[in-house]
């Protein structure tokens, strides 16, 4: 007998943004706003206990020996939202029901004092590397 497909049709299954992939499309605009002085870097992790996926956020400054400066992370299940962003710079945590509000705890994150001024040192730093 040959084997049957139980799970039925895949090919109007729909693509999801996820946050992770929202994380990587701004961690690759961070280099190309700032002439690749700095690079954002996005990274899965475990974490004991979790039941679904954490992911970090970095800047990092590959002229500074590649100093990484931990900016957040995101906590979700499968279902991808709600997502708990821990704001690592300015000590804060968000909880998202969907991509609307991720997106704009992100851009409140991003774009907060904090990150800034860190944004500000780091490529000055590099411009000194020696």
């Amino acid at each position: 007998m040959p084997m049957q497909n139980l799970w039925g049709s895949l090919d109007d299954v729909e693509t999801i943004r996820t946050p992770a992939l929202i994380l990587q499309e701004q961690a690759g605009l961070l280099g190309k706003l700032t002439n690749e002085a700095l690079e954002g870097e996005v990274r899965r992790e475990s974490v004991q206990g979790l039941d679904g996926f954490a992911v970090s956020l970095y800047i990092v400054a590959p002229a500074l020996q590649e100093y990484h400066l931990h900016i957040l992370r995101i906590f979700h299940r499968v279902s991808m939202y709600p997502v708990k962003v821990d704001d690592s710079i300015n000590g804060r945590t968000y909880n998202a029901s969907d991509e609307a509000e991720f997106v704009e705890a992100l851009r409140g994150i991003l774009s907060s004092e904090k990150v800034q001024h860190a944004i500000a040192a780091l490529i000055s730093e590099a411009q000194l590397s020696f």
